[in-house]
């Protein structure tokens, strides 16, 4: 997803950064999840906090789906070919997950 997606839809150039960092994320642990060297837990976490200095939800966008997809599947696989008797603690901080994600 290029950086001009978020800035076209009236985002800031710090919310186009944090999502660029967030899509890096789930790019890594996607890696990690199949190659079966992630730890106990995964953490995909939107990073941005407003003037204020309040923390900053990510919004839904279609873009994102392919993203989640391939989390899941990679969670599947590591589920499948990697875990044995480990278990994993998935933490999602801040970023918005409509009923589809879920």
């Amino acid at each position: 997803v290029q950086r001009d997606h978020w800035l076209e839809k009236g985002h800031t150039d710090e919310y186009a950064d944090a999502m660029g960092s967030l899509l890096n994320t789930f790019k890594h642990i996607i890696k990690d999840l199949r190659t079966g060297t992630v730890g106990e837990s995964i953490e995909v976490r939107f990073d941005l906090q407003d003037d204020d200095g309040r923390s900053v939800t990510t919004d839904h966008d279609e873009v994102l789906m392919p993203y989640w997809r391939e989390l899941a599947n990679a969670l599947i696989h590591w589920s499948e070919y990697h875990a044995g008797e480990e278990s994993l603690q998935v933490i999602v901080d801040r970023v918005a997950t409509p009923d589809a994600v879920l």
